[in-house]
């Protein structure tokens, strides 16, 4: 239920007498003298006695056709937004602004839509909702009403058939949606007494009034238009030249009236038969406009009369012919003038002057409350008041093409200064006006409201900004992964060697188990893609529903016009635009789809925006390990774009597509996965096709860029596709084949002075010799691509790319010499230190392989620190760097327990092992402190401790200057932090399986722990350390307490009893 927007109350609002109106069966010929109009002429001043407010301003009539050309009369008919002047201030048709002057009389008057464009209103008749005539043909299949005789009219010549567009099925309205007695109709709540305006479902009974005015409209139109029933027509009545109103569209009328009411002036639509009456004694040679009323002698009354006289005011008529009639049959007409229809009978029928001052209200009524341009009024009476409605938007009005053309006009006028309300008025063109009857009027509505949202967004930073390739993080990713390889390849040869932190981890740290793959309806990358920020989800918004508008208005656009071809560019912005959301968004099936319906739209194959954006969505689905849900978003959006691209004229069907294309839409028919080779090969064949193409430079028109920003985002692309293609050959296997890639690169990036390029070509060919390295000469190799690499990034400036790749690329350089040090260092002291070189070549007593050893693992040091000084928040470098230090460790623990074995130790001893501590703390000091590296940290503390124990304990005892503190307290202290270790919190990434796992290692390698502390308390007791009242309480609580307390629980108690100062410090002063 609706309730009222507003009501007023009709003070002049008394019900007619219906009783019958005698008529004097003879006719009568009295000639008017009263001037009148002839369609086209003008008046500035035409009034009479009863109608003193108005005068009609002018007739316009449809133009007739040359009699050369046809016999027949125009079917075009005229319309009224093509005749509407800003001044207008009331647009509709002579039946509908008869209901409203009438209404105040008619006790059952039907309801009247108002809609307001503009300072005009435009009202219609007959509204009904969507669901209403669903209601009504539902019940009209289930029980039809009785069914009442129908009058059948002549159908219209064949020649005027066939010029009338509205006779091919173009006006697509149903006999079953037209009004045949259903209405909206008005409720009154029985305890508020508010009334309501709802759809009545029940089946209007047929009254007998009803039936009988549905008989006599059906007869009037019959003898008005029927050319048998007209020789009835007496010999002075001439009919002037009309259409039959069966071939009129519903916005189309026999003649427009502009007609003076008061203050307001109207544009009528009329469809009334207009003749031509003269009297046989008329002085002057003149023929009266008269109109035709057919009528039997029991339904002529006041409210028929009163009907009569508004259609003659309002079309500038003098008076009527009322014939009579008996089963169809004419028995004779009376003439009457139309100022003397409101007196055929005594008292008085109507009062002119109160009809038109009721009129004044209600139109002044609406004017007042008909405010919102988007929305359906809805005007109707109950008993002395008229009530206005708000109706939704699904609702039927025969002023609904009317309504749209003068939408679609005012919106044109202030699009360029108020968009919001030229948007609103464009969506409601669209959704009234008849597009089969106007479908380049449509299209052109179609291509204005998308503009409208596209435009302030088609600024010259959007083209740059959507040019540009892909994001630093992607690249430091894309880096990292192939790190990753290069190590996990370094670890394949399976000889024996010193156990580096990244195997230790191998061998402790929980396996993840891999995600399970993600449903259709969630986001399909590894991991989730930054949101969009505010301007940017707004502008994504405004492009989709600009692109549902082009869509739309292609259905309607005329082949090898201008509005089709503004609407392909439009839509191909929209394509392009939307095609890099989802490319931001890791949406790779919808872009794919959206890209390919751009090569669709496009006329050729040489926009290098649109080539370069294949290129860049290959790549990214080379990145991707699962196809799966991208498969699924392809077709659902693919689906959606076939009705536009059959609709699309094939302009490039005479340009023979390139490789790529066809590469890139077999990948789109079956998305094979794991497919990685072929997103590559598309990637370079994309590139090159840009940097080989001879056609001119070609941009998209709404999106159009210069020549420089083209040219340097097809270097970043073609490199980038390049080094990725170069890559997978290596990670493949394919070392041959990528090292012959790689040199080919070098050629072609140096002659198109890309040092960017060529340097990563440079990195690759010291990753290829790195893992082709056998011996030392591999290495040497391998390292030296590397440094040349790290020196042209250090001392060059690469304008043709950021700091941010630049820093990007230093690291994974720096990581990769890093490597290449530390495999070179394993493998001399794998097989050299085996040979006999025992030449001592300095203080320390090291030999030549041990000494190359130490300086190879110095310079991994140096290269892993220098990476995370470029990226401090990174982890897996802050696990290298531990990892360098853990190899120094592991060497000098190495080199000084053959020292105490042999016959010659090193005078320096003790410095020696200090610096093997250093390094153990400052591994322990890198190393990542979390869920997943508390296992390592043990194992790298009991590592330190088993130095200290074995090989500390014996330095000590010989050194001259012992440090400190012992040995086994320092390995002690170093035990009993592990406290923390055991209270790390899990984290929600780690499974049930994962911390089963880590608490079993954790509660194992304590008993190691506990061993340890145990036998560096007994040790340190038997030596008479200073605290050794402390060592002996802390031992026996410890004893104590072994079975009932937890790990952190012991490990931190005994932590902070050997913190407290020794009792000979306590009783200084």
């Amino acid at each position: 239920m609706i309730p009222p927007l507003a009501s007023m109350e009709i003070p002049l609002s008394d019900r007619l007498d219906l009783r019958k109106v005698a008529l004097s069966p003879a006719p009568s010929h009295s000639p008017t003298k009263e001037s009148y109009l002839a369609p086209g002429d003008d008046v500035h001043a035409q009034s009479s006695d009863s109608s003193s407010h108005t005068h009609v301003r002018e007739v316009i009539a449809v133009p007739a056709t040359s009699s050369e050309v046809s016999n027949e009369p125009s079917s075009t008919g005229v319309a009224l937004h093509e005749y509407c002047q800003p001044r207008v201030d009331i647009v509709a048709s002579v039946d509908a602004m008869k209901q409203v002057f009438s209404m105040p009389y008619n006790s059952t008057p039907k309801g009247i839509a108002v809609h307001r464009v503009g300072r005009r209103l435009v009202v219609g008749t007959s509204a009904e909702s969507e669901s209403q005539r669903i209601s009504r043909r539902y019940k009209k299949t289930a029980s039809p009403p009785p069914s009442t005789p129908v009058l059948t009219l002549t159908p219209p010549p064949p020649a005027v058939s066939a010029q009338n567009p509205f006779l091919v099925n173009n006006w697509d309205i149903h006999d079953d949606d037209r009004d045949e007695g259903m209405d909206h109709q008005l409720v009154t709540d029985p305890e508020t007494g508010e009334i309501f305006l709802v759809c009545d479902d029940d089946p209007v009974p047929c009254l007998e009034d009803i039936a009988q005015t549905s008989v006599q409209r059906g007869l009037h139109d019959r003898f008005l238009h029927d050319a048998f029933s007209r020789v009835s027509f007496p010999l002075e009545l001439t009919m002037t030249e009309h259409v039959p109103p069966s071939l009129l569209h519903l916005s189309s009328y026999q003649q427009l009236v502009r007609w003076q009411f008061n203050s307001m002036e109207m544009l009528l639509g009329s469809n009334t038969v207009i003749f031509k009456h003269k009297a046989d004694d008329a002085s002057e040679n003149v023929d009266t406009p008269t109109s035709v009323t057919l009528y039997d002698r029991s339904t002529l009354n006041a409210l028929a009369c009163l009907d009569t006289w508004l259609d003659n005011v309002m079309n500038n008529l003098h008076q009527t012919a009322f014939c009579y009639h008996r089963d169809g049959h004419v028995q004779g007409y009376h003439m009457v003038r139309t100022e003397d229809l409101p007196f055929m009978q005594a008292p008085e029928l109507f009062d002119a002057h109160a009809v038109f001052d009721n009129a004044q209200m209600i139109l002044s009524f609406l004017q007042e409350h008909c405010v919102d341009e988007a929305q359906t009024y809805w005007l109707t009476k109950v008993s002395d008041k008229v009530h206005l409605f708000q109706l939704p938007t699904n609702v039927f009005t025969t002023a609904d093409h009317t309504v749209g053309m003068l939408c679609f006009q005012l919106a044109n006028s202030i699009a360029t200064h108020d968009v919001r309300r030229a948007q609103r008025l464009y969506t409601k063109c669209i959704r009234m006006i008849d597009a089969k009857a106007c479908p380049d009027v449509a299209a052109q509505a179609c291509l204005a409201l998308g503009t409208t949202l596209l435009r302030p967004h088609l600024v010259t930073s959007l083209p740059l900004r959507l040019l540009e390739t892909a994001s630093p993080h992607a690249m430091v990713d894309d880096l990292s992964a192939a790190l990753d390889a290069c190590e996990a390849f370094a670890r394949q040869d399976g000889t024996p060697k010193i156990a580096t932190l990244f195997e230790i981890a191998q061998r402790y740290l929980p396996t993840k188990k891999p995600p399970p793959p993600p449903s259709d309806d969630v986001r399909m990358d590894d991991q989730y893609p930054p949101p969009l920020l505010d301007d940017e989800a707004q502008e994504k918004e405004d492009f989709e529903q600009a692109l549902v508008v082009f869509g739309l208005g292609m259905k309607w656009a005329q082949e090898v016009t201008a509005t089709e071809s503004s609407l392909v560019d439009s839509l191909s912005a929209c394509y392009y635009v939307l095609a890099h959301f989802a490319l931001h968004e890791a949406d790779l099936g919808t872009a794919l789809s959206h890209t390919h319906t751009l090569l669709a739209l496009l006329p050729s194959y040489e926009y290098p925006q649109v080539t370069l954006l294949v290129a860049k969505l290959h790549l990214r689905l080379a990145a991707t390990s699962s196809v799966d849900a991208h498969r699924t978003r392809f077709f659902a959006t693919a689906q959606r774009t076939n009705d536009l691209k059959r609709l699309m004229t094939k302009q490039q069907a005479a340009v023979a597509a390139p490789a790529w294309v066809h590469m890139s839409e077999t990948f789109a028919t079956k998305w094979p996965a794991g497919d990685k080779e072929l997103h590559l090969n598309v990637a370079v064949a994309c590139a090159m096709h840009v940097g080989t193409s001879k056609a001119t430079h070609q941009t998209l028109p709404l999106l159009s860029v210069g020549r420089d920003p083209v040219h340097d985002a097809f270097r970043a692309t073609l490199r980038d596709a390049y080094v990725s293609q170069t890559r997978q050959f290596v990670v493949s296997g394919r070392l041959t084949k990528g090292a012959r890639h790689a040199e080919q690169g070098l050629v072609l990036f140096s002659s198109t002075g890309d040092t960017a390029a060529v340097i990563e070509m440079r990195v690759l060919l010291g990753e290829i010799a790195l893992r082709l390295a056998t011996d030392s000469s591999g290495f040497h190799k391998a390292i030296g691509a590397f440094t040349r690499a790290l020196s042209d990034l250090t001392s060059g400036s690469h304008e043709d790319v950021g700091n941010e790749w630049m820093h990007a690329l230093q690291g994974h350089v720096l990581l990769l010499l890093r490597l290449a040090h530390a495999q070179h260092a394993l493998y001399l002291q794998e097989w050299l230190s085996r040979k006999a070189l025992r030449t001592v070549d300095d203080v320390g007593g090291w030999t030549a392989a041990q000494s190359a050893v130490r300086v190879e693992l110095t310079k991994c040091l140096t290269c892993s620190q220098d990476a995370l000084r470029l990226r401090p928040s990174c982890v897996k470098t802050r696990w290298r760097v531990a990892d360098a230090h853990y190899l120094l460790a592991c060497l000098y623990a190495s080199h000084l327990g053959l020292q105490q074995h042999g016959t010659s130790p090193s005078v320096d001893a003790v410095q020696l092992m200090k610096t093997c501590e250093d390094h153990y703390a400052a591994a322990l000091d890198a190393l990542p402190l979390a869920f997943e590296t508390c296992v390592h940290h043990l194992l790298l503390r009991l590592d330190a401790v088993k130095f200290l124990l074995s090989t500390g304990v014996k330095i000590e005892a010989n050194a001259t200057t012992p440090p400190s503190e012992a040995a086994p307290w320092r390995a002690l202290m170093c035990l009993v932090q592990c406290a923390p270790l055991y209270s790390l919190p899990s984290g929600n990434d780690a499974s049930l399986e994962d911390r089963q796992r880590v608490s079993m290692l954790l509660q194992g390698l304590f008993r190691l722990i506990e061993q340890q502390v145990h036998g560096c308390m007994k040790a340190l007791i038997k030596l008479k350390h200073p605290r050794t009242d402390h060592l002996k309480d802390c031992y026996l609580t410890w004893i104590k307490h072994a079975s009932s307390a937890p790990p952190k629980a012991l490990l931190a108690r005994a932590l902070e009893s050997l913190s407290q100062p020794p009792a000979v410090e306590l009783m200084r002063p």
